[in-house]
């Protein structure tokens, strides 16, 4: 199957330092849904907007941009779909009555619509370009937030096991072709049979071209497992993350992937209740780039966290437009990357920082808005060096509004307004930058600092 064993992931706001890495690469850079591309990282710096946003990003954006709403797809309209009822209720004519029959008779490149059901299953799909469709009604925050027992008479619901998939760990979906699509499932583990490390979608490392969209996915110990090669584009969008803290390696992740992945987006997916992270991007075989994460919402769930915690920096990273609201760690956390952006975020109460940066270099912070977390706003941390943090907003955290420390040295801050932080502005770098930091402070607003000559102070 192409699977390693699960690692457990590091908590998402205590991440292992290592020695820094001084990595190049290539500038090639994927072009994203949400409005801004990754090719424009390098033109920020020297093109900043004065202007400070207030709300990084609007729920109606969170709810639209880049979402197609589509009805409930008519499951009888075309003879020459593969159609699956699990009890020949809601589509009488079906050819099968569980999807994994129906996936053994497709052919490369078929679309399996599935009606709605139980299906007391695990699916590996080993053939290429195939659809699997159920009636799409869930995946959208609005319908997310609510913890709603699905109903079998409306939904597809795969509770999967073990005894069709070879054991430990046990994956309701597992992806082992390209070009697959998985739309409009509920999926989560069978409690009879599966205790611990459940997985709701995997996808291979060795194939691309995934589409995972307007699924459900809770009670797993990590909702939707995602690894590619890059080859193609992958999606994941308008996906719901749920509660997924079933026991196990890597537990408490809404979306996970630590083999490899490049070429990829993750947009539009709304998490909660998920304990560690609800997107953690990592790696232990293959170095993370050019992936889009962009117009997510996670409410009372974890951190975004983007690292590589084995091997070369990851890189060509984009984290715009997202919103965490009440994370059990940081809002979003970076660990050994580089030529990143990090951009229009809005992160509140927290329990750690709203963004932190750790070994993080030739990075673009940008105008981010960080409120109510018990440590720092913005965090520059552990040598993340040469990064450019403009017009960020930072007020009411319990540490400092921007803080820059752990020999980080060399980055640009510049116009950010902070207030009600303790301080606003902190620099315990030494250097011959602004009032002898290692780094340099340009206009930026606050009214407290940790030294003098940090901060242009106004009246409140």
């Amino acid at each position: 199957m192409g699977r390693a064993p699960f690692i457990v992931v590091l908590t998402a706001v205590v991440l292992a330092m290592t020695a820094v890495r001084a990595s190049a690469y290539p500038t090639g850079l994927l072009d994203q849904e949400a409005g801004t591309a990754l090719g424009a990282v390098t033109s920020l710096a020297s093109g900043l907007d004065p202007t400070i946003v207030d709300v990084a990003v609007t729920d109606d954006q969170l709810l639209s941009a880049g979402v197609v709403v589509n009805s409930i797809p008519t499951l009888l309209a075309d003879p020459n779909r593969l159609i699956v009822d699990d009890d020949l209720a809601e589509c009488p004519n079906a050819q099968f009555t569980s999807i994994n029959a129906a996936v053994a008779a497709a052919s490369p490149g078929g679309t399996i619509r599935v009606c709605p059901g139980e299906y007391k299953e695990s699916v590996p799909i080993l053939k290429a370009g195939l659809t699997l469709q159920a009636p799409r009604q869930q995946g959208q925050a609005t319908e997310c937030k609510q913890d709603v027992p699905p109903d079998p008479t409306k939904q597809a619901i795969l509770e999967y096991n073990a005894t069709l998939n070879g054991g430990n760990p046990s994956i309701g979906f597992d992806v082992e072709a390209p070009g697959v699509t998985i739309e409009g499932f509920t999926i989560q583990p069978d409690p009879t049979f599966v205790a611990s490390n459940g997985v709701g979608i995997f996808t291979s490392r060795f194939f691309a071209g995934y589409d995972i969209r307007h699924n459900v996915v809770q009670n797993n110990t990590m909702g939707i497992y995602v690894n590619s090669d890059g080859s193609a584009p992958t999606y994941v969008r308008e996906n719901c993350a749920r509660d997924n803290n079933l026991g196990g390696a890597a537990s408490g992740n809404g979306v996970y992937s630590d083999q490899g992945l490049s070429n990829a987006q993750i947009t539009n997916n709304y998490f909660t209740g998920d304990d560690n992270g609800s997107i953690v991007i990592d790696t232990f075989l293959t170095t993370p780039h050019d992936i889009a994460i962009t117009h997510n919402e996670s409410v009372d769930d974890g951190a975004i966290v983007t690292f590589a915690s084995s091997g070369p920096s990851a890189f060509n990273l984009t984290v715009d437009y997202n919103k965490v609201i009440g994370s059990v760690g940081s809002g979003i956390v970076t660990f050994n990357v580089t030529t990143s952006e990090y951009a229009y975020n809005q992160v509140e109460n927290g329990n750690f920082n709203g963004v932190s940066l750790h070994e993080t270099t030739s990075s673009i912070v940008k105008s981010n808005k960080a409120v109510g977390f018990g440590l720092s706003g913005i965090r520059i941390g552990e040598s993340s060096d040469n990064n450019t943090v403009a017009t960020n907003r930072a007020e009411n955290n319990g540490e400092a509004g921007l803080a820059a420390t752990v020999n980080s040295i060399g980055n640009t801050i510049k116009q950010n307004h902070m207030k009600g932080n303790d301080p606003d502005c902190y620099d315990d770098t030494v250097g011959s930058g602004t009032a002898g930091t290692g780094n340099f402070w340009i206009n930026d607003f606050g009214y407290t600092e940790n030294r003098p000559g940090l901060c242009k102070h106004a009246t409140p």
